[in-house]
């Protein structure tokens, strides 16, 4: 009995860490998506100006030669942001972030009712095999959408000494 409890306390605990590793990501994702949107907005902003002002031929030979190289810091910086897809990529983070904080939430309510006595121990075996089956699955689509080590530290860090206070009494 102690086995299966462990396996669901297991499972919360899991679920939890890697829905705050992807609220971190997507946090990431987020900053990705300024670093690269801003600089593009603002380099095409001054060479769509540089373009006016050589329409009356007042550029100097050196402003349009930095805006050439300008116009293709742009034209990378925009290519980085397709390739990533930092917004997609955000938004598919917290997505998923959620969904484990579902099964996490889903873990608590099954060990509360267990330790109410709503729950006896089969039903607590099979409510626990379907919720593995669910974290499985969102693991499943979270392959796509990987998070790196600084993630999983912050994440770590948020939930230090983290518990489910569900111990069944021995009484």
């Amino acid at each position: 009995m102690a086995e299966i409890v462990d396996v669901l306390k297991r499972l919360q605990n899991n679920s939890q860490l890697t829905a705050y590793a992807h609220f971190g990501a997507s946090e990431r994702m987020s900053r990705l998506h300024l670093w690269l949107g801003i600089p593009i907005a603002l380099i095409s902003v001054g060479l769509g100006s540089v373009f006016v002002a050589d329409l009356q031929n007042v550029v100097p030979n050196f402003v349009k030669w930095l805006s050439g190289f300008l116009s293709f810091v742009a034209a990378m910086l925009a290519a980085l942001q397709t390739l990533f897809n930092p917004k997609e990529a955000k938004s598919k983070h917290r997505e998923l972030a959620n969904d484990y904080l579902s099964v996490s939430r889903k873990s608590e309510l099954i060990l509360a009712n267990f330790n109410s006595d709503v729950l006896d121990i089969e039903r607590l075996s099979e409510s626990t095999k379907s919720l593995n089956d669910e974290y499985d699955s969102i693991n499943k689509s979270a392959q796509d959408y990987p998070t790196n080590n600084a993630d999983w530290r912050r994440a770590k860090a948020k939930i230090t000494g983290f518990k489910t206070g569900y111990e069944k009494s021995s009484q």
